[in-house]
């Protein structure tokens, strides 16, 4: 059960004060009676109205996003964009968080939520999500190079498990576009891989989760919710 202050504040009618607003207003009704008192408590059964409309509660949502070089994905900066400035017209947005983050001049897929349980699954280490990256690097990759990745790498703070690499371009000026799996999803983690060959990350771009591919026809800034079933994909493994 739940109180109904709560339920309307969740629903985005509005905030607690101004829901008890509502409520004093005798605008708000449950199973089609006057409320007086915002700390009724409702069944799953009930059936509550503002101004005579239905108010039904907000399921979990799920967006897929295409975050731009130059933001970040922690909710809050003083001095930099947040992915949440670009979702500011969803109702009570600022619940929503980053599955998993990507450095601020990282751009590409980012799963925006506010399921809180469905995010662990997606970013803990234990879940084996793959995640696919497009990184121009300086350099060519070595056969070498390839059997390091696929050994895993030894840093201070933690090992890389194995990950699976192949060459997409090779591009003027030595340069090469790889495209990178890995399974964690450290601080950094794809661009100290290469930085551990000699071989630094130029530009990184996240292509997927799981088997969740981006959206092609989302431009950078862009969001859009997902569908069933990507959902799916999502949560299967």
């Amino acid at each position: 059960m739940i109180r109904l202050d709560r339920f309307l504040a969740n629903s985005g009618v509005g905030t607690r004060a101004e829901v008890k607003k509502l409520i004093k207003q005798k605008q708000v009704k449950v199973n089609d009676q006057v409320v007086k008192s915002a700390n009724e408590k409702l069944k799953d059964d009930d059936v509550v109205r503002v101004n005579d409309q239905v108010i039904d509660a907000l399921t979990e949502r799920y967006f897929m996003f295409n975050k731009p070089a130059g933001v970040i994905t922690a909710t809050q900066d003083a001095q930099h964009s947040t992915f949440l400035q670009y979702f500011q017209n969803e109702v009570h947005f600022e619940k929503l968080v980053a599955a998993g983050r990507l450095d601020k001049d990282t751009t590409g897929l980012l799963i925006v939520t506010d399921d809180g349980q469905f995010v662990h699954e997606i970013i803990h280490p234990n879940k084996k999500v793959p995640k696919i990256y497009q990184a121009k690097i300086a350099g060519q990759m070595t056969s070498d190079d390839v059997e390091l990745f696929g050994q895993g790498m030894q840093f201070k703070d933690f090992t890389a498990k194995p990950a699976t690499v192949k060459t997409v371009d090779l591009l003027p000026q030595n340069q090469s576009v790889i495209e990178v799996t890995i399974h964690e999803g450290k601080y950094h983690q794809v661009k100290r891989m290469f930085q551990q060959i000699g071989k630094p990350v130029l530009t990184l771009h996240r292509l997927q989760i799981g088997q969740l591919q981006l959206d092609e026809q989302l431009n950078p800034g862009d969001y859009r919710a997902l569908t069933e079933n990507e959902l799916r994909l999502l949560k299967t493994r």
